[in-house]
């Protein structure tokens, strides 16, 4: 009776803490993806809270790089930059990239990616979230050409002035 008692106590223990798992999860991305060793796209969660701001759905992505994926732009320093950083199985964060939309502005999304390992140590793919991060690049964008329009103006401005008197001499 005793065995049965502690193994509903561990069942709880690890339903309770699927939740919390689940809850932090939900709190943290948009969505989640696994790649292959070959970095192609393996699974992507059903979440997918982008396909409708997006405009891609989880078959657009399975089977392909990020680089096939015709709707992702590139990200700064292009997929070469990736491509290297996943060659030596690094970790990579903020990997920012633009998805053209038909009809509709882009919008933005940020990967980051965590290298796996099987139980063997060999390098199985990535897992990784991807955030929809379109408002913080909109509002860069903004303050960008604000800055520009700022610079523009006042290298118009006069390129002299001068000092008067009182008696505006």
């Amino acid at each position: 009776a005793s065995e049965h008692f502690l193994g509903d106590v561990r069942q709880a223990e690890l339903q309770e803490r699927e939740e919390r798992w689940n809850a932090r999860t939900a709190l943290s991305a948009d969505w989640y993806w696994q790649t292959d060793a070959q970095m192609r796209i393996t699974w992507v969660s059903d979440d997918l809270a982008s396909v409708f701001k997006l405009g891609l759905a989880p078959q657009d992505l399975l089977g392909r790089q990020f680089a096939e994926v015709p709707e992702l732009g590139e990200p700064e320093g292009g997929w070469e930059k990736l491509h290297a950083l996943s060659v030596r199985r690094k970790d990579w964060r903020e990997v920012t990239v633009a998805v053209k939309r038909a009809g509709r502005p882009p919008s933005w999304v940020a990967l980051n990616a965590r290298a796996r390992t099987g139980d063997t140590g060999l390098f199985e793919g990535y897992d990784g979230v991807g955030r929809d991060v379109s408002e913080q690049r909109l509002a860069s964008l903004r303050l960008a050409d604000s800055d520009r329009r700022h610079a523009l103006t006042a290298e118009l401005s006069a390129d002299w002035y001068w000092q008067t008197d009182d008696k505006h001499r």
